[in-house]
């Protein structure tokens, strides 16, 4: 929790390498805070709409990143948008779609 504001600001910078870091980061303090939750609502909120918006960002590190981490922390609600990025035929974004469908199957594996 002491390393959110920190990987907020990453996760928000116009650096990608920043962007990317900070995402990974914020997802897996999400993953690994799941049975304890010590992370307020708010912030995981907060993380959560970050790695949503970041599945658009301009940068495919970026973008690749945060659909792998989506996989990690979202649920059922954000299949839809899972399932518009799998079949986005978008000439090189093949990693895209398949960190997508990943995503999707870790997501319905963890709901059964």
């Amino acid at each position: 929790p002491t390393m959110i504001a920190p990987m907020l600001a990453k996760a928000s910078s116009l650096d990608a390498d920043a962007r990317r870091t900070g995402l990974g980061v914020l997802a897996e303090l999400l993953a690994a805070d799941k049975q304890k939750q010590s992370v307020a609502a708010i912030q995981r909120t907060t993380i959560k709409h970050l790695i949503i918006n970041a599945t658009g960002d301009n940068d495919y590190g970026v973008r690749s990143e945060a659909i792998r981490n989506l996989g990690l922390i979202g649920d059922a609600s954000d299949l839809p948008l899972l399932h518009r990025l799998e079949a986005d035929q978008k000439p090189g974004d093949l990693a895209i779609r398949l960190n997508a469908k990943m995503a999707i199957e870790r997501i319905q594996h963890a709901g059964q």
